[in-house]
């Protein structure tokens, strides 16, 4: 049980801390994906394949950066 929870929290801590914050540390959008592709393959490459992460990171990246955009 313990491991489990162990890989929840990095599941957690990838999604909800370093994809935003790469977004926010980003010129752009194909920046912010480079930037987590390297870092999924470094730290993360059990969570989700390069082709989900590509798909996934637009909606980060529009999440984060809709408060700026009124």
């Amino acid at each position: 049980m313990g491991m489990s929870s162990y890989i929840l929290d990095c599941d957690d801590k990838f999604i909800e801390e370093k994809l935003p914050s790469i977004c926010l540390n980003s010129e752009s959008l194909l920046e912010a994906i480079d930037k987590a592709k390297k870092l999924r393959d470094r730290e993360y490459s059990h969570l989700c394949s390069e082709e989900e992460l590509c798909e996934y990171m637009p909606d980060v990246w529009n999440i984060v950066w809709e408060k700026y955009n009124v």
